[in-house]
């Protein structure tokens, strides 16, 4: 009898920013920084920042760099991360939400570049065990102006995602789904089994050439891994 592909998968790890949200969380925030910021200069500075993300995302640019390059394009003022957080909960996947009861059929965890400040309380009520996000986490000052990441985390550096997914000591085999370089890097230092390329908010075919599947929504992820026969 023929194994099913895929049958053995006992652990899910997911990104979260153009995966579970439909946004890079990064550019909220700084939409949220910049909106009273004349119209011209609050344009170069996203364009900056889009362009950053994409060469850090792409494997161009080391993600410890490109993720220190875009904390330094944010203005200096107070971080207005309810307003953020409201946004990017508006902005969750459909397809992860209606599908995260067979998600967590597995144990599954998020591994994100993105911030805790952040993605813990946008996901807080969905049903995800909120102690299985890993993620960085922003440092603001008495005034809540952001002053950087805590660069203890292994996320704040370079190939910070093996570095988590091999701590955790999990059970294999294991599934990575995202949509960048750094995500694909769990499989490529050989923290999981299979890779699956996320298209669903942005294609990035440097990234996608690598994956063992291409999925562009939650549904397809769990008909994969036939979490519905679970």
């Amino acid at each position: 009898m023929s194994v099913k592909p895929y049958s053995n998968v006992k652990t899910l790890l997911i990104d979260f920013d153009s995966v579970i949200c439909e946004v890079e969380g990064m550019d909220i925030l700084c939409a949220d920084l910049l909106e009273n910021a004349p119209e011209e200069e609050r344009l170069a500075i996203m364009r900056e920042a889009e362009e950053i993300t994409n060469l850090g995302m792409s494997g161009e640019l080391p993600f410890a760099e490109a993720l220190s390059k875009r904390l330094e394009l944010l203005p200096a003022k107070p971080a207005p991360l309810l307003r953020t957080i409201a946004q990017i909960k508006e902005r969750l996947a459909p397809s992860f939400l209606s599908n995260l009861p067979h998600l967590l059929k597995l144990d599954c965890h998020i591994i994100s570049s993105g911030f805790r400040n952040i993605i813990e309380p946008a996901l807080s009520g969905t049903g995800f065990p909120l102690e299985k996000i890993h993620c960085n986490d922003l440092i603001l000052d008495a005034s809540g102006v952001i002053v950087g990441v805590d660069r203890r985390n292994p996320l704040a550096g370079n190939h910070g995602k093996p570095k988590i997914a091999k701590s955790l000591n999990l059970a294999r085999e294991i599934v990575m789904i995202g949509d960048g370089f750094t995500d694909y890097q769990v499989a490529e230092f050989s923290q999981a089994e299979y890779f699956f390329g996320y298209a669903g908010v942005v294609r990035r075919e440097s990234v996608l050439a690598k994956a063992d599947e291409v999925v562009t929504s939650f549904d397809e992820v769990v008909n994969l891994l036939n979490l519905k026969d679970i």
